[in-house]
């Protein structure tokens, strides 16, 4: 999350309808998403209540942004009683690289564009260039309050061994009693038209 010492009227846009390619060789993509209460809670899940409770007068200020990283480790979904469903990332040493270059690519970014504050997926606030880089080199993924979001197509049908994760009910090979419900769900092309960019891997 970012916030801006100007208006930046985020409530007003649509969710990924924008996507920076700057970084795209390096395996990294960075989307505005809506600002809804829903998308504010979930960016600043790992913060204190302060923080939180003076993010609503400031509102017209903040704009919440997804920097999205394909991952190599697994994901397994455990049972938490009380809490439903959790997915939990098994990173590798990679994964943890790749995720930290991405928020100092995503910071740099904002930073330069007029942020004044950066709320990372971690309970700290940062304000300078030097405090997130600082962030993105010692940061610690696998503290961070990572979420799994296939983008529309990512989820393709069709059998494993052509590159398919799910089949055309939308259950997941790996997981057949998990269901995929989304647009992410999509005919995989023919095994001649694909052309799969590195951040675009099934996980």
């Amino acid at each position: 999350m970012a916030r801006f010492s100007e208006s930046v009227r985020a409530t007003e846009g649509t969710i990924f309808t924008a996507q920076l390619q700057e970084f795209a060789d390096r395996g990294v993509r960075v989307m505005p998403a809506n600002l809804t209460p829903g998308s504010l809670a979930a960016a600043l899940a790992a913060h204190p209540a302060g923080t939180v409770d003076r993010m609503p007068a400031q509102l017209d200020r903040i704009a919440v942004y997804t920097t999205q990283v394909s991952v190599q480790g697994t994901a397994r979904l455990l049972a938490v009683p009380g809490l439903g469903a959790v997915l939990r990332h098994g990173l590798t040493g990679s994964d943890r690289d790749l995720l930290r270059s991405a928020f100092r690519y995503t910071a740099e970014l904002l930073l330069e564009a007029g942020a004044v504050e950066l709320l990372p997926p971690a309970p700290v606030g940062l304000t300078t260039a030097a405090q997130a880089a600082d962030f993105g080199q010692h940061g610690r993924p696998e503290n961070w309050d990572l979420i799994s979001v296939h983008a529309m197509a990512s989820c393709r049908m069709g059998p494993p061994a052509l590159g398919g994760v799910c089949d055309a009910q939308g259950r997941p090979s790996a997981s057949p009693t998990c269901g995929c419900a989304t647009r992410a769900s999509c005919p995989a092309p023919p095994v001649s038209a694909r052309r799969r960019p590195s951040w675009a891997s099934p996980t």
